[in-house]
């Protein structure tokens, strides 16, 4: 009678754990889900005038692994200093801020609101430009540490050449899906995007009908034109 108990309580308890993992791992699945949804509509909600380099922030472009180089960020997107800096006088004009200067007739006053709407942008853009870059690298260096942990298997004989190869090639592969999919990414991102849909709207507000409807056919046609 008490080996039949115990059977029971046994397969009761497995029968309990297995629903535990499966709502936790449903839950897992949801969350995903919901940081795509978010992601996706945030985009989606800036359609009108995208973020400068989106494609590259969401997908950097990375360097081919070798045995003799370790595995590089060539474009992530991410602005650099001087350009995030310009509104302060620290660095050169970005395109999008010469643009609105020389081209646009502004009056002081639009001018002043201008210098205002930039260097409030930049401020909040800055420091999730900064944890992104941190993280981009995070994630590089641990692909680089495996790649070295791979080295030394070939070195010692473990593996050959063709199994190096195939696994630094599933190595960047993998690497690039994390790169597209960290949830901390993904909200930096999303972030990015509150920040650039509060931007655009400003500078909606400061312009005129026509000095809007200049600037946004110049940044469709990617900076060029008048």
């Amino acid at each position: 009678m008490k080996t039949v108990k115990m059977k029971t309580f046994l397969l009761l308890s497995i029968i309990a754990l297995s629903f535990l993992f499966l709502s936790c791992e449903k839950d897992s699945e949801i969350t995903g889900i919901n940081e795509n949804d978010q992601l996706v509509k945030t985009i989606a909600d800036n359609s009108d005038m995208p973020m400068d380099y989106l494609d590259l922030i969401l997908d950097p472009e990375l360097s081919e692994f070798s045995i003799d180089q370790d595995l590089q960020i060539l474009q992530d997107g991410i602005p650099v200093d001087s350009e995030l800096e310009s509104m302060d006088g620290k660095g050169v004009l970005s395109p999008k801020l010469r643009f609105l200067f020389d081209k646009l007739n502004l009056s002081k006053e639009q001018m002043r609101k201008l210098h205002y709407a930039f260097q409030k942008y930049n401020k909040c853009r800055f420091h999730l430009f900064v944890q992104l870059k941190k993280l981009n690298h995070e994630i590089i260096k641990k692909a680089n540490d495996k790649k070295h942990e791979l080295l030394k298997k070939y070195k010692a004989g473990q593996i050959t050449e063709a199994q190096l190869k195939q696994a630094l090639h599933k190595l960047k592969l993998h690497t690039k899906y994390l790169l597209k999919n960290n949830p901390a990414r993904k909200q930096i991102i999303v972030n990015l995007h509150k920040c650039h849909k509060e931007f655009i709207e400003n500078i909606r507000l400061i312009l005129t009908k026509e000095q809007w409807a200049m600037w946004v056919k110049w940044h469709k046609k990617g900076g060029k034109g008048k």
